[in-house]
């Protein structure tokens, strides 16, 4: 690794190389003393597939599995190959009316054909991954609010779910224009699906790729590096979907510093496990190996989300020699619990873990098994996924998320009662976390999303909490929404998660505030075990006030649950648990005043609780009022 850093700095002056591995923030300040713009980035995603295509043809870009499993025959594109077909895919979406402020959508799982739909939509247009796994009520409204005019989607001999999630949420969208169907088998026009509305032009996707050219039609115009190049829908903790508008030079710039700082080049193997309807994986699975000129593993159309593949991974890591993979912790863990049975994974460099806090347990687990470094990152989708990330090279800070990209300012702040910026913190004091540079976004397709987000200056209000350190490494300490207020007392639930998390026994664990009548809210917490274990809840909390320092932390209440509610892409889905613990504090206040009545409770499109009761004893709704709950009326 040491030999390759040389050689990687050594290139530093040459266009296209932005930055290489470092160790410390000294080496992120010598990496910015040339400028951003000496770098000569490509303007475009585009242009970064092109340019590889030409200096890496013949080499593997996409390795595809359709099962996932290490008996698969793989379906292999080589750079020249995958570049020819996003160019087809250009084509085509231009040849259907596709403009650069059109936007082309796609519910799709992980195929070869979903990076075609990606990169292709975005050399004409802007493209618009939509998660499958949505309702459709909310893909309607994603459709709506992208203006879409063109979807791509599997049809119903793939997966009809997906299908038909797709017929409902278009119905009486004036604004599409064409459905694309992707079917992997069959491309037969025989074959096409007849739910759609007869307003709607449908055609296969594979089939009209094939009539296209291999040339960039004459009449399009590449796109210029500060045109928005994919809008990507995020909610963040309250489920509500935003469109977050990305250009095409906050893509490049996440690329080029993300393949520098981990030191990727054309000999690596990536494993793309994660859904390319997230960021995470369009840059860990994506653009950031095409800058390199590495190799994607396609594990199968559900990549983590298949048994075969989370079973299979370790024979996967040795007959593909795949060099890394990035993964949230609810993966990880998953992965840990899967014996290696003698695999060879002396290929592994490193492995990344993003999108959720890691604990320290999952660090030494990860370090122990696999004799590799987990490496945390830390970013936003309004950040274009990256904005700080644990270093390669030299001693890391374990539970840290690492040290801020070179170029992008990020810094803790205190904001003053109308969200402005009122002073920078002091080293080690908490903060909201601040960034500010190439990676940060357009702002949302709803302009009036934008306030409290886009502050002023150009910085981006994260709403995650964090504190600095003196060598400047970031250190989470939570989200300012997720604070659990005790009587005006601030309480950091990751304090207590990493404290639970200790316990040898507990696999996940969450904390969250409940509603109290007298405090407003006190801490709760909720796990999942390892499998195997016999520990009880009162054993786990006995543990977890033995190792939480302050008194007011310590859960008033801890839960096993058999499963953790998470989100499509793994994240745990804290606003279920506040629907759990206020349901439970309900219920336990109307048996103590002896009260019968039926409770129910529902999550609104800000993810906070609504409470409702089928009781006419007007007793019960005086308790209800007395909690600070929000109460259907």
């Amino acid at each position: 690794m040491i030999a390759e850093t040389k050689q990687l700095q050594a290139k530093h002056g040459e266009p296209g190389e932005l930055c290489w591995p470092v160790s410390s923030l000294s080496g992120i300040e010598a990496i910015e003393s040339r400028p951003l713009n000496a770098a000569e980035l490509p303007s475009s995603t585009f242009d970064i597939i092109e340019a590889t295509a030409g200096e890496h043809g013949d080499r593997p870009a996409l390795v595809y599995l359709r099962n996932g499993s290490s008996s698969d025959v793989p379906r292999v594109l080589t750079y020249q190959e995958f570049c020819c077909q996003v160019i087809r895919a250009a084509n085509l979406f231009a040849s259907i009316g596709v403009g650069r402020d059109d936007v082309v959508s796609f519910l799709l799982p992980n195929l070869p054909e979903t990076h075609f739909a990606l990169w292709g939509a975005q050399v004409v247009g802007i493209s618009n991954p939509i998660n499958p796994f949505l309702e459709p009520p909310v893909i309607r409204e994603i459709l709506s609010a992208a203006r879409t005019k063109v979807l791509v989607v599997l049809s119903p001999a793939e997966r009809r779910d997906t299908w038909q999630k797709a017929v409902s949420a278009i119905e009486g969208l004036s604004h599409l224009e064409h459905v694309l169907w992707v079917d992997l088998d069959r491309t037969d026009e025989s074959c096409a699906p007849h739910e759609l509305p007869k307003d709607c032009d449908a055609t296969s996707f594979s089939n009209s790729l094939k009539l296209q050219r291999d040339e960039l039609a004459k009449e399009i115009v590449r796109p210029a590096s500060d045109q928005i190049a994919a809008y990507f829908h995020t909610g963040g903790t309250t489920g509500v979907p935003k469109l977050a508008k990305l250009r095409h030079s906050n893509i490049v710039y996440q690329a080029y510093t993300f393949k520098g700082l981990l030191g990727l080049t054309a000999e690596d193997v990536a494993m793309g496990g994660l859904p390319l309807f997230h960021i995470n994986a369009m840059l860990t699975a994506g653009v950031a190996n095409f800058a390199a000129g590495s190799a994607v593993l396609m594990m199968s159309p559900d990549g983590y989300r298949s048994p075969t593949v989370i079973e299979d991974h370790w024979q996967l890591v040795e007959k593909y020699r795949s060099t890394w993979f990035s993964g949230v912790p609810t993966v990880h863990t998953a992965l840990l619990g899967v014996p290696l049975k003698g695999a060879d994974l002396s290929s592994l460099r490193f492995a990344i873990c993003g999108a959720a806090p890691a604990t320290r347990e999952l660090f030494k687990r990860v370090e122990e098994t696999l004799g590799i470094q987990l490496i945390e990152g830390y970013g936003l989708t309004e950040g274009s996924c990256v904005s700080s990330l644990q270093p390669l090279l030299g001693s890391r800070k374990i539970g840290s998320i690492g040290m801020r990209l070179p170029y992008q300012e990020m810094r803790c702040v205190q904001l003053d009662e109308q969200g402005n910026v009122a002073r920078d913190c002091q080293t080690d004091e908490v903060g909201e976390i601040v960034v500010r540079g190439p990676n940060v976004f357009a702002g949302y397709s709803s302009e009036n999303a934008d306030q409290g987000v886009l502050l002023a200056d150009g910085w981006l209000a994260t709403g995650d909490l964090g504190r600095e350190d003196a060598d400047g490494f970031f250190w989470l300490t939570g989200r300012s929404k997720d604070l659990i207020i005790r009587g005006g007392h601030n309480i950091d639930p990751g304090m207590i998660e990493n404290a639970i998390s200790r316990h040898p026994d507990v696999e996940t664990v969450a904390a969250i505030g409940q509603p109290d009548a007298y405090a407003g809210e006190l801490p709760v917490a909720y796990v999942s075990l390892r499998q195997g274990s016999d520990t009880n809840e009162s054993e786990l909390l006995e543990f977890t006030r033995e190792h939480i320092g302050e008194r007011a932390a310590v859960p008033v209440h801890l839960e096993i649950l058999k499963d953790m509610p998470v989100t499509a892409v793994g994240k745990l889905f804290k606003p279920a648990l506040r629907q759990l613990a206020t349901e439970r504090v309900v219920r336990l206040a109307l048996e103590e005043a002896d009260i019968a009545a039926a409770v129910d409770s529902r999550l609104d499109k800000l993810g906070r609780v609504i409470v409702s009761l089928q009781s006419t004893d007007p007793m019960a709704i005086e308790i209800l009022k007395s909690l600070p709950i929000q109460i259907d009326e």
